[in-house]
């Protein structure tokens, strides 16, 4: 059996903006714990401390190291040199800004060929940002974009030349997000949801991007027609204590369940009659995917990611992002028709067929395959060297 390839993950951080739970969070779970061992061994690093992510990581058995850095420490680089060295590593994996930075320079030192995974498409980003990542992108072999909106942003605002971008997707257990109508029920009876409350739901961590504002205004707008209609917001962070003000304000405290994190989505999806992204940028949206898979019909924003998942009146609605006015209207529509409800739910699930785990974790396998192909006896002969 031929020797396996060494990998190292690395990651800038894995808490964002005070949440816990991420898409990054669940993709690497899923990754980790699918990948083949007998070809790969793993090596997951964040670049900060330890956070409230760890929880997760601890309860799928998927471990991670925490190097504990500040944003710009200088000696980032001579630590992931180190990294490489220690557990001998033939290939960097490398997501976020300062790993990609940091990780290439380390990269370029050490002579091992990197893959940077490209997860968000930041209309914030600095030109000084771009720069850096378009100078280095050269030495990087292979860049994974997971959605063609990503790949325009890497073409487009950092310069990255196309033919080293390959597009693999984020996929979601598919087996673990299918609707138990028992536990919704019982989920529903927990948070005092009677059987005639049409319920709507958005999850992320709570932060302007998401447009949780425009969500609750749209549910303001719903609510006097519809009074018996029920909001759920899953999810923590920053934003919690504006938001509940928001809602105070709209006067749909009776209205509105902020349900905090959420760690079995599998029996938070089933509750929903009608699942909600209202985000102002997605790169993908694994929640969106999520809801699909357990046969919710989904209204989303057009933010770039889900118009590759959803295609409108088919499988799903699509509205404009920071538009409370037609997120209400698509809302009353599918509350005021339950056919159409059953329709695209059963239509969403259909689609949701295309991203399961198994394929993305296929594909990364065959990138690392082949970037190392070729490679790899010229490493172990170094390595053997410093021995």
């Amino acid at each position: 059996m031929p020797d396996k390839i060494n990998v190292l993950m690395l990651v800038d951080k894995f808490d964002y903006h005070g949440s816990g739970v991420s898409g990054p969070v669940r993709n690497y779970c899923w990754l980790l714990q699918r990948i083949d061992s007998d070809r790969f061994q793993v090596h997951l690093y964040a670049l900060r401390k330890r956070g409230r992510s760890a929880e997760i990581f601890s309860r799928e058995g998927v471990g991670v190291g925490y190097l504990g850095l500040g944003r710009f420490n200088p000696f980032t680089w001579l630590i992931i040199c180190r990294l490489v060295y220690r557990h001998g590593i033939d290939l960097l994996h490398l997501q976020g800004y300062g790993s990609v930075l940091f990780g290439q320079i380390a990269a370029l030192i050490t002579r091992r060929p990197a893959v940077v995974k490209e997860e968000w498409v930041d209309p914030k980003i600095s030109a000084i940002q771009c720069l850096a990542e378009s100078a280095l992108s050269w030495h990087a072999t292979r860049i994974i974009a997971i959605s063609k909106y990503t790949s325009l942003f890497l073409q487009n605002k950092k310069r990255i030349a196309p033919q080293k971008i390959v597009h693999i997707p984020n996929g979601i257990p598919l087996n673990q997000f299918r609707p138990d109508r028992h536990a919704a029920a019982a989920q529903r009876a927990k948070w005092r949801l009677a059987p005639h409350h049409l319920v709507v739901g958005i999850v992320g961590m709570l932060h302007e991007n998401k447009g949780h504002r425009y969500f609750l205004e749209a549910a303001a707008k719903v609510v006097g027609k519809l009074p018996d209609s029920r909001y759920l917001i899953v999810g923590d962070g920053e934003e919690r204590d504006h938001l509940e003000a928001i809602t105070n304000d709209l006067k749909l405290n009776d209205h509105v369940i902020f349900m905090g994190q959420q760690l079995d989505m599998k029996d938070v999806y089933p509750m929903m009659d009608i699942f909600v992204v209202a985000s102002s940028t997605e790169s993908l949206s694994m929640s969106l995917i999520e809801a699909m898979a357990c046969g919710c019909p989904v209204i989303s924003t057009a933010c770039g990611g889900p118009e590759e998942i959803v295609s409108h009146n088919v499988d799903g609605i699509l509205v404009p992002v920071r538009n409370a006015e037609a997120l209400a209207d698509a809302i009353r529509d599918l509350m005021e028709n339950p056919e159409k409800r059953g329709r695209l739910g059963r239509a969403a699930a259909l689609r949701s067929q295309s991203f399961d785990i198994s394929r993305t974790v296929a594909q990364t396998q065959e990138v690392y395959a082949r970037v190392c192909q070729g490679t790899l006896s010229t490493i172990r002969g170094r390595q053997n060297a410093l021995r």
